[in-house]
């Protein structure tokens, strides 16, 4: 995105977004005398559980976080995700430098990464398209599975060296407007990670972008170009524990020192702020309980501007 349109991107102020998410996490629970009750699906906890946290946590993650939608990923249908239904882009390679190869005891030819130690253990039939240099190897863009649930789509040059930055596309719900995606972040950047769920849900997460934020400026031109190819047909839907912004495109940005889920990060925290605080809730409290998750992309992209 130039300078300009940067500069012209707006995002929720964080104490705006802050008490927007404290609102939706009281509203999905009902505090009572001995218990609380979880008001999508008319489960019940006692306040003096040990799993309290836990409990909450989870209620909150699917409830508002996933806008009611199941965490699991087991109990649905398997789908073609739009990466995978894409012949262009499960065809698709970026070279690897860095890679140590040698042959075992019984002709094998086995890839050691050498700065992650991966191993990978090429066949022979499949060498010449593998193998381009001494130590570099042609790798498939494309993972099936590399989560159970999901397929992952990296970069021309791989995944983003510091992946702080979410972006929700819950309307790349096509191999072509996956391909339009690809083709414009190529054109801009070139690392990054996008999941895709290859499992039949609504869940507003289910295409996920990852990158730097010093990337953003790029990576949002991208997102805008594509959404101008191919505007969605009807309103998307982000997750609850995001911030909107323009092309209807959701952000979060992950504090360092939290686990790799933001959505679960958020849920935790609020879960154990509900837990401290018993029976005094206030949609107050809870929003400054939360405030640096909710202002962090409102930061970030003013640091970028």
């Amino acid at each position: 995105m130039s300078k300009t349109n940067l500069q012209n991107l707006r995002l929720e102020p964080g104490k705006a977004v802050s008490k927007r998410w404290a609102t939706q996490i009281l509203e999905a629970l009902q505090l009572e005398k001995v218990e609380v009750r979880r008001k999508r699906h008319q489960e019940s906890l006692p306040i003096d559980s040990p799993s309290i946290v836990k409990t909450f946590s989870l209620w909150l993650y699917e409830d508002v976080h996933l806008q009611g939608n199941s965490s699991s990923t087991f109990q649905a249908a398997e789908v073609a995700s739009p990466v995978g239904s894409s012949s262009a882009l499960m065809s698709s390679r970026r070279a690897s430098p860095g890679w140590q190869l040698r042959f075992d005891e019984i002709g094998r030819l086995i890839a050691t990464s050498t700065s992650t130690g991966t191993q990978l253990l090429v066949p022979k039939e499949e060498r010449p398209d593998w193998v381009i240099g001494k130590n570099t190897l042609l790798l498939p863009r494309v993972r099936k599975g590399f989560l159970t649930g999901w397929d992952s789509l990296s970069g021309s040059k791989g995944t983003p060296l510091s992946p702080n930055m979410r972006i929700y596309l819950p309307w790349i719900d096509s191999h072509l407007k996956a391909e339009t995606l690809t083709s414009n972040l190529d054109q801009c950047t070139n690392r990054w990670l996008a999941k895709f769920a290859n499992f039949e849900t609504d869940r507003p997460d289910r295409v996920v972008l990852y990158c730097s934020d010093n990337d953003a400026r790029h990576i949002l031109d991208a997102i805008a170009q594509t959404w101008h190819t191919h505007p969605p047909k009807s309103k998307c839907v982000g997750p609850g524990f995001s911030v909107k912004g323009p092309f209807d495109t959701y952000y979060a940005v992950h504090l360092e020192d939290y686990g790799s889920s933001f959505g679960i990060t958020v849920a935790q925290q609020a879960a154990e702020y509900l837990s401290e605080q018993l029976p005094d809730w206030s949609v107050v409290g809870l929003a400054e309980a939360l405030y640096g998750f909710a202002a962090a992309a409102e930061t970030t992209l003013e640091r970028e501007r």
